[in-house]
């Protein structure tokens, strides 16, 4: 008995799949999503070597006058000197807050600096929405894709018909219900899985990287867990909805929210 349920899954799930597989708004869902990853690896990769190599060369530049200067101890103190936040390869899946807070640090006897330099001072655009990078379409943009299909899933389903066919079937509204909610994870699984893949080859392959493997699979952990629960949320909306147009208003309007609460 729970081969034969399990195999009902099995054809559940795959049944599933393959009409999303069809589904054209979702194949072009899924290559808009995936146009972005491309984009924001490329630009933050980019982005990660010119300040690696801007804080490489600032650190050399101020050792060599720390260095080179004829004076004593006391007037050393009060020249100072300049630290710089250190960055790693994390940082073209997000920079977290450096832009905000700044990435330099004066150095000075009997005064205490602020962080400074930060990206975001004088570029309004990056202090309202913040910069292009792979968290922000993981923590955002998949998420709405992942509120569309399954706030229409159950809703659908019902407008069609075909909800009264399964249960007559001897299908429960729980099992429906999962189904539905483990297709669209596995589907979103699928599309952003290669993301990590990348990451996980550019962590191992870059030399003096590899500490950060752990990060980088808790991060992982996190999102699939975050994406678990959307798939859900989504899917208790449909169920809860009496009509797909209700349906997707509320998930927009969740969205919304979850948006206005995580950039804060």
């Amino acid at each position: 008995m729970k081969t034969k349920g399990f195999a009902s899954w099995q054809v559940l799930i795959k049944k599933e799949l393959l009409l999303a597989y069809r589904n054209k708004t979702v194949q072009i869902s899924a290559g808009i999503i995936w146009v972005l990853f491309i984009s924001a690896m490329a630009c933050s990769y980019l982005n990660y070597q010119a300040r690696y190599k801007q804080r490489l060369a600032a650190n050399t530049l101020f050792r060599q006058q720390w260095e080179h200067q004829q004076r004593n101890p006391h007037d050393a103190g009060h020249f100072g000197t300049y630290l710089f936040k250190s960055v790693n390869l994390l940082n073209v899946f997000d920079a977290g807050i450096d832009d905000y807070t700044g990435n330099t640090y004066r150095v000075e006897a009997h005064i205490q600096h602020e962080m400074s330099s930060s990206e975001a001072e004088n570029n309004d655009g990056a202090m309202r929405f913040g910069t292009l990078t792979l968290a922000l379409i993981l923590q955002l943009l998949v998420p709405l894709f992942l509120l569309f299909n399954t706030s229409t899933s159950i809703t659908s389903e019902r407008e069609s018909g075909t909800l009264k066919m399964l249960q007559a079937q001897g299908l429960s509204n729980g099992k429906i219900i999962w189904t539905k909610v483990f297709a669209n994870y596995l589907l979103i699984v699928s599309i952003v899985l290669p993301v990590f893949i990348l990451l996980v080859t550019a962590v191992l392959y870059v030399p003096g990287s590899a500490y950060l493997l752990p990060r980088l699979c808790w991060i992982l952990i996190t999102f699939l867990l975050y994406f678990l629960l959307i798939a859900l949320l989504g899917t208790i909306i449909s169920t809860l909805s009496n009509h797909s147009g209700k349906a997707l208003l509320s998930a927009l309007c969740f969205w919304i929210f979850m948006s206005t609460i995580s950039r804060r």
